[in-house]
């Protein structure tokens, strides 16, 4: 965990680790916190010093480290010199300005390794192989410097790195120009999307196999382990192997509240930040609170410290393990109606991911007759329906049954909307265009990174595939609105009109969040706000919660109608700020 990662830790672990015949790898991160692609902090020991006193602490302290490591008897079969070097090392960034620097820093630290275990592979470490061309330009970058390194290596995660056979074509262009050995030091995969602490997940939150992702399940964790092996052996004999991160890094205790978790996790160095790293990273936790695991769902074990079934890929990658083929997991289906009118159709086929890791199209056999079909078509509500197949499983159909609604676009699913997620997600942008007929206003906070705009990960979506997206890492502040055609009313006369916005939402508090109608007026009368009960919490991640509002409309007297949602959250201590989705906005008449 962050805050114990230290020698003599190291060489605790390094100890288990030959107890049971494994080799060990020791990471250089050359930082007082953690070291990746967005941070590459100077200890605070070294953060005034020049670059060349720096390139001589990297030496000194790399090799003093090694040298106690070895004195205990610890074979140290590989070093890593840097943790995801990307953006630089030691504090220095900018590979395209500082390249001569960042190399020296790396070849420091191969010259200790060398000086002191010789027989010790010497690993360079970066991420992102879907960056096109990235990994030949750092290559690039150690050859004209004269880095002396045995093996480039990759992190690969797959909900942000791409395919594996991508991943496979740079390290083969990595190996053909430069001659040097590969493998993936970080990798891992979801077991389940439950979080065993309360302190959340990191993890991409999917519930089934889409856009080539393994199911997150038991069994799509040892898929993907075995896949990731396959992929870099089949490279032959210069793909080496792989490192999981972080299979042993389970929750503080078999309690999911933070209560119980914040002070073991400072008490054992075992969450992800103390809150000492606030001057590091901002997202880490404020002095007193605590960060606690947060990928403890791809861990090799539950909290109770019982193994997982997929522990046992690493034997069974070697030996085979034939199996009957069952369903691992059915992707949801679903469609929408409108109250009363028509009949539900049930979907002949659904897509199924098996235990193979194969997709597959096969007939379901639903479980309802045809009178309750009839009578979902005549209720308001999402419906429920599930049904199996051959392959065993179960499989679910929602039927979205609602009233006319008087809005557009209240699933957030226009065509214009298309790109919006990756530009504003890259570009941290408060997003104004693609939102059709939707407007908002909001009040910026000093911390800048304030995030409003229409998300197509479906996995964030109450239905459909989009949905709108906020965050901040301080406080988020905003309405979200539109303005409804009066004409749509008429048809409905004077009468009771109703609002309703669903969200889901984590990491806040001083939260108010409610619904209202806002109403002017043809005679001049003073506008009027009809708001809905209020809501003061946040249930989490796929726990939707639904506002709402009505109010008695007098359409002959209205010259505007305004119905939206009202969201206000400060950031929870020890998150990185209240974050969520609205989708499913509805107004509809709600009288006979």
């Amino acid at each position: 965990g962050g805050g114990n990662c230290d020698v003599d830790n190291a060489v605790t672990i390094a100890k288990r680790c030959e107890a049971v015949g494994l080799g060990v790898i020791i990471d250089f991160h050359y930082s007082d916190f953690w070291a990746d692609p967005g941070k590459q902090k100077a200890p605070k020991a070294w953060a005034s010093l020049s670059t060349s006193s720096i390139a001589t602490e990297i030496y000194n302290f790399t090799y003093e480290s090694l040298e106690k490591i070895k004195a205990t008897g610890v074979k140290i079969t590989m070093v890593q010199v840097g943790n995801e070097i990307n953006d630089g090392l030691a504090g220095t960034t900018d590979w395209s300005k500082n390249a001569s620097v960042i190399c020296n820093y790396v070849n420091q630290g191969s010259k200790a390794v060398r000086a002191v275990a010789p027989n010790a592979k010497v690993a360079v470490h970066f991420a992102n192989p879907e960056s096109a061309g990235s990994y030949m330009s750092f290559a690039g970058y150690l050859n004209t410097y004269g880095v002396d390194y045995d093996v480039f290596g990759s992190s690969y995660y797959p909900q942000w790195h791409g395919t594996l056979s991508n991943l496979a074509n740079v390290l083969t262009q990595v190996h053909s120009r430069y001659n040097k050995e590969v493998m993936v030091l970080e990798t891992s995969w979801a077991f389940t999307n439950d979080d065993f602490d309360g302190f959340g997940n990191t993890s991409l939150a999917v519930t089934y196999a889409n856009d080539g992702l393994p199911t997150v399940s038991v069994q799509g964790q040892a898929n993907h382990v075995a896949n990731v092996i396959r992929t870099i052996s089949d490279l032959g004999e210069w793909g080496i192997g792989i490192c999981y991160w972080e299979g042993t890094w389970i929750a503080a205790s078999t309690s999911k509240s933070t209560a119980v978790n914040g002070p073991l996790c400072t008490q054992y160095g075992c969450g992800w930040a103390s809150g000492y790293a606030h001057s590091y990273d901002s997202s880490a936790p404020s002095l007193g609170s605590n960060g606690g695991c947060v990928i403890d769902n791809q861990a090799f074990w539950r909290s109770d410290g019982t193994p997982i079934e997929s522990l046992k890929v690493f034997a069974l990658v070697k030996t085979g393990n034939a199996q009957e083929l069952k369903a691992d997991s059915i992707a949801d289906t679903e469609d929408y109606y409108t109250v009363g009118v028509g009949s539900i159709n049930l979907p002949a086929n659904v897509e199924v991911t098996l235990n193979d890791g194969s997709v597959v199209s096969v007939p379901a056999n639903w479980d309802v007759t045809d009178e309750q079909l009839e009578q979902y078509i005549n209720e308001v509500g999402e419906h429920i329906i599930t049904g199996t197949t051959r392959y065993g499983g179960t499989a679910r159909f929602h039927a979205w049954v609602m009233n006319v609604n008087l809005l557009e676009g209240g699933s957030f699913e226009d065509d214009d909307a298309a790109d919006i997620q990756s530009q504003a997600a890259q570009d941290k942008l408060i997003q104004n265009s693609g939102l059709g007929k939707w407007q908002k206003s909001y009040t910026a906070d000093s911390s800048g990174d304030l995030q409003l705009y229409i998300s197509r990960e479906d996995q964030n979506a109450r239905m459909g595939d989009n949905s709108f997206h906020f965050w901040d890492s301080g406080t988020v502040d905003f309405q979200l609105y539109q303005k409804v055609d009066i004409s749509k009313l008429t048809e409905y006369g004077d009468g009771k009109f109703t609002a309703t916005f669903e969200f889901q939402g984590d990491s806040g508090a001083s939260i108010n969040i409610h619904a209202y109608i806002k109403v002017t007026y043809n005679d001049g009368t003073e506008a009027k706000t009809f708001e809905g009960t209020k809501v003061s919490t946040f249930s989490g991640w796929q726990n939707w919660q639904r506002v709402s509002v009505s109010a008695e409309l007098e359409l002959s007297k209205i010259a505007s109608i305004e119905v939206g949602i009202s969201i206000y959250a400060k950031c929870a201590s020890g998150t990185e700020g209240p974050w969520g989705n609205i989708d499913n906005a509805q107004f509809f008449c709600d009288h006979e």
